[in-house]
Order: structure tokens, then C-alpha cells, then sequence
């Protein structure tokens, strides 16, 4: 498992909590984010656009995010990470 640590903004983090109505901490903030962030990325992998909508539908904007152009399947993500493993070491430049 992969550990790192982020700096958030306290007001930041604050304005969320009471936008949610949650006291949740920061730590399931971010997971919650990345867990939605996968989704994201799996739903555009699949060739499907994010749109907001309001309530009745008439009002809707598609989410422009760049970093999810370029999205791939989750199988060929796994398939892709596996090559990254196999793949030989560089040879030392000093050789």
C-alpha cells in the first residue's frame, strides 16, 4: 500500500466539511476523492462524457478535465502495468 502525505488549506478543508454537512476527516476526504477520480477515469476510459445536470435536466455542462483524455480500461491499465514491470533495466550510462 502506498502511503503519502498532502498539505490542505485548513478554510479549504473547513468550507468542504460544512458543504457536506460532515465532520469526516481528511484522510477519507482524499480517498473518497480518489475513489471518485477512478471513476471518473474508468468512465471516460469507456467512451463516456461526465455531465452535470440540474434537477430538471435543462442546464448541463460536460466536465473538461485534460489529466482524463487520455484514460485507458482498467484491463489494459493492468496489462499495461505488467509490462512496465518486465521491462529490462535501463543500461548504466557509465557502461
Amino acid at each position: 500500500m502506498t502511503e503519502f502525505r498532502i498539505s490542505i488549506d485548513d478554510r479549504f478543508l473547513q468550507n468542504l466539511r460544512i458543504r457536506l454537512r460532515a465532520d469526516t476527516k481528511a484522510v477519507d476526504l482524499v480517498r473518497d476523492a480518489l475513489t471518485l477520480y477512478n471513476w471518473l477515469a474508468e468512465e471516460r476510459a469507456s467512451g463516456r462524457v461526465i455531465i452535470s445536470a440540474s434537477q430538471d435536466g435543462d442546464d448541463q455542462k460536460e466536465l473538461e478535465f485534460p489529466a482524463l483524455d487520455n484514460a485507458v480500461p482498467p484491463a489494459l491499465a493492468d496489462l499495461l502495468a505488467k509490462q512496465s514491470h518486465q521491462q529490462p533495466e535501463p543500461a548504466d550510462a557509465a557502461d
